[in-house]
């Protein structure tokens, strides 16, 4: 509708300043024959005496006159289609203003005026305005990222902190990852980098850089307890309990009690040393068999929102699955199977004669189309990585 309007004001438009210069070029073109003609027939005239060629010529001059008088007034077009373009421009303008958000840029450009002084503080300072509303925060971290140096560190921080305020972690894990990269000695900048993405994805594993940043500044430092909460949560929710009972454990150790955050190290770790003890082990001593699948972003990018990822473990001499896990999938996955994931109850981790078979369901279930098959063998001990091929 919108934008069939503005093509119709403009063909409007368009067509009045054609019509219009027709109209005096066809009028004055047909005008200029006559006057033309007027005067060849003056020339063949004869006369008497000077007086009544004067005359003649008063006649002629006056002849001409009215002439490029009506051609004046015929080559203008009618007031009305000057109007209707008018009212198309509009409409037009009324149309872009409340549906396409024109009062939202006025609002944008009002806020930008009230928060200039703290856009001012920010870019030279390093400070945030407080106790500010969300939309108004939103605004000022989107005007402080035009304004910024994208090459000065400090600025970089400033604008991540601004988002991060705002509580939009994609945006500030963009920002400090683009910072990590321009300075990637700053400890500071990378932890902020590491909590930005773990809180933008909270479903997702976390990434390998991710992991080695939180993993560097915590062996670092052991005594920075929000690195080594980030780590041992990010274990945690993965499901990698191997590696994240010891953070938590360390964690218990170097935290004081009067710590705010000791009760949820110690109650977390207890927690997990307990699920790790009611484990039975096999006879071999084996809890767990655990592996990678990784999946390029070309065919993550292609899968439809209902696909599911299925890993299974087999018997090489029974196809039937003796474990299976279902997962959305996602770029790089850790996956670890238990004795507690035995589909009949009988014990699996100790063999060495398991095929690991993954593929993508299109739609969720396991008989769906397939987007992607892997086999292969999995001998006890090993920590296989399977990568589905891009498409």
């Amino acid at each position: 509708m919108i934008t069939a309007c503005t093509l119709l004001g403009l063909a409007t438009l368009a067509w009045l300043l054609a019509a219009g210069r027709q109209s005096q070029t066809g009028n004055a073109t047909d005008h200029d024959a006559d006057i033309a003609a007027l005067i060849a027939e003056h020339h063949t005239q004869h006369f008497a005496n000077a007086d009544e060629r004067a005359t003649q010529e008063y006649h002629l001059y006056h002849a001409i006159a009215q002439l490029r008088k009506n051609a004046q007034h015929t080559g203008r077009l009618p007031h009305w289609p000057w109007l209707l373009a008018a009212l198309l421009l509009a409409l037009i303008t009324w149309l872009w203003y409340i549906p396409l958000g024109g009062h939202f840029a006025e609002r944008w450009h009002t806020l930008e005026r009230q928060l200039a002084p703290a856009i001012t503080r920010s870019l030279h300072l390093g400070e945030l305005p407080q106790n500010i509303e969300a939309q108004a925060m939103h605004t000022y971290c989107q005007t402080l990222q035009t304004r910024i140096e994208r090459s000065d560190p400090e600025q970089l921080d400033t604008l991540g902190q601004c988002y991060l305020q705002y509580g939009n972690h994609s945006a500030a894990a963009d920002i400090y990852r683009h910072l990590n990269r321009l300075a990637p000695d700053n400890d500071h900048a990378a932890l902020q980098y590491a909590q930005a993405s773990l809180f933008a994805n909270p479903d997702q594993a976390m990434s390998r850089d991710i992991e080695n940043i939180l993993t560097r500044l915590y062996r670092a430092n052991p005594q920075d307890t929000l690195t080594g909460i980030l780590l041992a949560t990010a274990y945690t929710r993965a499901g990698d309990t191997s590696r994240a009972l010891p953070v938590w454990q360390q964690l218990k150790a170097d935290t004081d009690p009067s710590h705010p955050l000791y009760t949820l190290i110690d109650s977390t770790g207890a927690q997990l040393a307990g699920k790790t003890n009611a484990t039975p082990a096999t006879p071999h001593g084996i809890t767990e068999r655990t592996l990678t699948i990784n999946i390029p972003p070309a065919l993550l990018a292609r899968l439809p929102d209902s696909a599911q990822l299925f890993v299974s473990l087999a018997g090489k001499d029974n196809p039937m699955p003796l474990a299976v896990q279902k997962l959305t999938p996602q770029n790089e996955q850790h996956i670890t199977f238990r004795a507690d994931d035995s589909m009949t109850g009988a014990e699996y981790l100790n063999r060495d004669d398991l095929i690991l078979r993954a593929f993508i369901s299109a739609d969720g279930s396991v008989t769906g189309e397939k987007l992607g098959d892997i086999r292969q063998d999995y001998p006890a001990d090993t920590r296989p990585t399977l990568e589905f091929p891009a498409p």
